[in-house]
């Protein structure tokens, strides 16, 4: 198994109140159409790593880390709304000034890539969704475990139950729950997600100065 990519570089972008840390993937072709990268619940943008590297070669591609994840400070509204970040996606596809963008969401990012699209289709060229936070009737574990947690009492009762495991397992969690095979995940790539837990744990317990 030979060793992945690296993340992708990125900065600090402004759009107003806010700041979007954004990576990019060096396109492998002159005037290839712009696609943004919408990363799922509790994820970033590094999620997109090697997705990016598959379609450098078709797109200009970008990842954002939404407001409150990865590297992009908390919204100073503290809305974490799925209006909210859909707002946030559209000043960064408006500050770059590429669009219309091929748009691509996974879980919580798949439902705001599905809300952009519904209310500026001006902005999307093309919507491509993977495993998409939309509504489902199936029984499944993943959405039940969500709405438990937001039943009064057992959502803050669970959160510390979860932060108790260590980053190691949370991530590991993660994987069996996505992955028919998580064994599939590079270990450097594995180890490169529980650094990213690691750092955010971090800033959860550093106090303000």
């Amino acid at each position: 198994m030979s060793a992945p990519i690296p993340a992708w570089p990125g900065e600090l972008i402004s759009l107003g109140d806010l700041e979007v840390f954004t990576r990019t993937a060096p396109a492998r072709g002159a005037d290839l159409e712009s696609a943004i990268f919408v990363h799922g619940l509790a994820g970033s943008s590094v999620n997109w790593t090697d997705v990016m590297g598959l379609l450098s070669d078709r797109f200009s591609c970008a990842a954002l880390d939404l407001p409150g994840f990865g590297y992009s400070p908390p919204p100073p509204s503290r809305d974490y709304s799925i209006d909210a970040h859909t707002h946030a996606v559209v000043r960064l596809i408006e500050k770059r000034g590429n669009g219309p963008v091929h748009l691509f969401g996974n879980s919580l990012g798949g439902a705001i890539a599905t809300r952009l699209a519904g209310t500026r289709p001006d902005l999307v060229r093309s919507l491509t969704l993977i495993s998409p936070a939309l509504p489902d009737l199936r029984p499944r574990y993943g959405p039940a475990r969500i709405l438990a947690a937001t039943m009064p009492g057992f959502g803050p009762w669970a959160v510390r139950r979860f932060t108790l495991l260590s980053p190691e397992q949370r991530v590991q969690g993660t994987l069996d729950m996505c992955f028919a095979d998580p064994a599939c995940v590079h270990p450097d790539r594995l180890m490169e997600y529980v650094e990213d837990v690691r750092r955010r744990d971090g800033l959860c317990t550093t106090p303000k100065r």
